[in-house]
């Protein structure tokens, strides 16, 4: 927040409070994923280490592993935020907060399987883009609440698709063999895949996203990871 505020009266307003927003997103993100996810009464010191490695880790991670489609949403991004006047690092580190926002659901099934966190980032991306669920992710920045029970529902929503995420690569990772993992899960349970995908397809190209859409996407992933 510092580097941000240390901006004023040297980039635009607008600019200015697309990345206080961004911050304020993700912060209000993690510390829902938090509360919920671990017990933080019992060694808040030792709950810090445990994840701060992880989440540095996972950000070198994210780096190395996008693929192209990704690599040219971040460097645009990057682009547009510098030539707003935002330092060249600053603009790397924002452009990055979305992916990093599932930092800790990666570094849950690192610690769940035993791989290293590049593997993990790899089979979590793969899979959010293989089933749709990055693009959830990003639709739902963009759905309207009409107060907190909504705002609460799509936070839970949205928490069982990440959920089903961190299923999705923890089984595969998991799975026996070598080669490539999220390929044989994926060719494995073809159909309901397909099946899955394509009902999702259906949800988020008739008419504008939804709570309730949303809602329903989420139900077929879970379906889909508790098989």
């Amino acid at each position: 927040m510092a580097q941000i505020d240390a901006l004023d009266n040297k980039i635009a307003n607008a600019v200015q409070y697309r990345l206080y927003i961004a911050m304020q997103n993700l912060i209000r993100r993690q510390t829902v994923w938090f509360l919920r996810s671990v017990d933080a009464e019992k060694d808040l010191g030792a709950l810090v280490t445990r994840f701060r490695d992880g989440i540095a880790a996972t950000a070198t991670a994210i780096r190395k592993t996008m693929d192209a489609e990704r690599r040219a949403a971040y460097n645009e991004t990057v682009t547009d935020l510098t030539a707003a006047g935002v330092p060249k690092t600053l603009a790397q580190s924002m452009a990055l907060l979305s992916d990093l926002g599932r930092a800790p659901d990666i570094v849950q099934v690192a610690e769940e399987t035993g791989r290293n966190i590049t593997d993990v980032t790899r089979a979590f991306f793969e899979f959010g883009e293989a089933l749709g669920i990055e693009r959830l992710q990003d639709l739902s920045n963009d759905v309207v609440t009409a107060g907190f029970y909504d705002r609460l529902a799509l936070n839970r929503t949205m928490e069982q698709v990440s959920a089903a995420q961190r299923r999705f690569a923890a089984s595969a990772l998991s799975a026996p063999g070598k080669g490539a993992p999220v390929a044989g899960w994926l060719k494995k349970n073809g159909p309901a895949v397909d099946s899955t995908k394509a009902s999702i397809d259906e949800l988020v190209s008739t008419g504008g996203v939804t709570l309730a859409k949303l809602a329903v996407a989420s139900a077929y992933l879970t379906d889909l990871a508790g098989r």
